[in-house]
């Protein structure tokens, strides 16, 4: 059982002939500053190898590192494991167990070596979750089986490759002690965590793929006219592939509006939507600069901060010209015609998404705006089904109306018929009488005239 965790970055302290020795004064620095067993004290390091590493500057800082841990200082963790690595690698959620927040939260680290051919995988997991040390070690061990013993950092192999995971148990929850319910909402969480930090550098290289796509438009859209048009062109195809051609009922490209803009265009969605306006922007000068390895970090740095700057003034321009109170919705969409960009923003901005949320401005890529307008289309098709059904169904009422006139109708004939077939028989029951007494009364008459004669 550990409570705490020692990390260097820079050389690995392996393929030495003083390693342990070195990894086992840090475990005793680490102990004898914050009074904790060394035992108690995980070790780890990541780097060169092959290289001795000098202890001192780990002894003269250790009380310095120490009084610096803080909740806060995550992040600065992440960055400090960081070697060839481009990005930081951090994740933290939260779940419920027993109506209790617990928190997890985990760091890591992996990219390939250059001295030698060999790379490095490092994970730290905290949590606050009361689970048991058995139950905590099976669910670790089941989830590294299915996520990180699975990573392949740059194809190359490692000799200090780690897991660790603490638990403090101050969630509060009631400790988890058996399989049930909550070891598995808790083994669940765990994989998320694990397979999120894994595949961190797999965004990273697609990105990397991705901008490399934009490193070949930057040849041929060489100013802000041409990256215009670029984008217009795409955002022409896409709304003509969704809704089709010249579909004035749903769509129109440079659309004007009231307030004297023009958008690049303009849907006409079902209501609650109502009318969004979309506009193309393409922010690649400071983008390019920033993904540009050949550059210093501070360079990029500088490019990075300018290229937020862009996008924010992009997510300003649209949501002051294009949601106009009464005609236009309360949002509206920017169109960015390259993925990199968009894949970019949502993996390590998400400081620019929260932005142009509160901006009422939805950003999407080639990709999310031809989902998002199925979807429209979708709803659209399912109004105009629904249209119809309701025009069906109230001709069907009517056609129920007339036939129960009908029927009244015909109730009412057939008694007549009735009516008239009585009166007929009655008028042939009192002929029948009628007959009878005229052959009745002939012949009495002819009897009593033969007597009188006789007399």
């Amino acid at each position: 059982v550990a409570k705490a965790i020692i990390c260097n970055s820079g050389n690995a302290n392996t393929c030495n002939a003083d390693g342990e020795e070195v990894a086992e004064k840090m475990c005793q620095l680490v102990a004898d500053e914050i009074g904790i067993n060394a035992d108690d004290v995980v070790v780890a390091s990541t780097g060169v190898i092959g290289q001795p590493l000098d202890i001192t500057p780990i002894k003269d800082n250790m009380k310095a590192l120490c009084e610096s841990i803080s909740y806060e200082n995550g992040l600065d963790a992440a960055e400090a494991i960081m070697t060839t690595d481009t990005k930081v690698k951090e994740v933290a959620v939260q779940f419920e167990i027993d109506g209790c927040i617990c928190k997890m939260g985990g760091i890591g680290k992996g990219s390939g070596m250059i001295h030698p051919n060999m790379a490095t995988m490092l994970i730290f997991i905290t949590t606050d979750v009361n689970i048991s040390k058995e139950l905590l070690d099976e669910a670790l061990k089941e989830d590294i089986k299915d996520s990180f013993n699975m990573i392949s950092v740059d194809g190359d192999t490692s000799t200090n490759d780690m897991v660790t995971v603490l638990a403090n148990g101050m969630a509060g929850n009631k400790i988890i002690d058996k399989k049930d319910e909550n070891f598995e909402k808790t083994k669940k969480t765990f994989t998320n965590v694990l397979e999120r930090l894994s595949k961190i550098d797999e965004a990273q290289k697609k990105i990397e793929t991705l901008s490399t796509d934009i490193v070949s438009l930057q040849s041929i859209l060489t100013d802000k006219k041409s990256r215009g048009i670029f984008g217009e062109v795409n955002l022409k195809h896409i709304l003509v592939n969704v809704f089709g051609e010249k579909n004035d009922k749903i769509y129109r490209l440079q659309c004007p509006l009231p307030n004297g803009t023009i958008a690049d265009s303009v849907l006409y969605a079902p209501e609650p939507l109502g009318t969004i306006a979309i506009d193309s922007k393409f922010p690649l000068e400071n983008y390019q600069m920033m993904v540009d390895k050949k550059l210093t970090q501070t360079e990029r740095a500088m490019h990075e901060k300018q290229f937020k700057l862009d996008v924010k003034k992009h997510i300003d321009a649209i949501s002051s010209k294009y949601i106009i109170d009464g005609v236009t919705a309360d949002q509206a969409i920017m169109f960015l015609p390259a993925e990199a960009i968009f894949a970019e923003m949502n993996a390590y901005h998400p400081d620019l998404i929260d932005y142009a949320y509160k901006k009422h401005v939805w950003i999407t890529s080639p990709t999310t705006l031809i989902s998002t307008l199925s979807v429209i289309q979708m709803i659209i098709k399912n109004i105009e089904r629904d249209k119809y059904t309701s025009i069906i169904h109230d001709e069907l009422n009517k056609l129920g109306l007339e036939f129960s006139r009908y029927k009244e109708r015909w109730d009412k004939l057939a008694k007549s018929i009735q009516t008239v077939n009585r009166d007929v028989e009655n008028v042939y029951i009192t002929t029948e009488k009628i007959s009878k007494k005229f052959d009745l009364i002939n012949q009495v008459e002819v009897e009593k005239l033969g007597d009188d004669m006789n007399e």
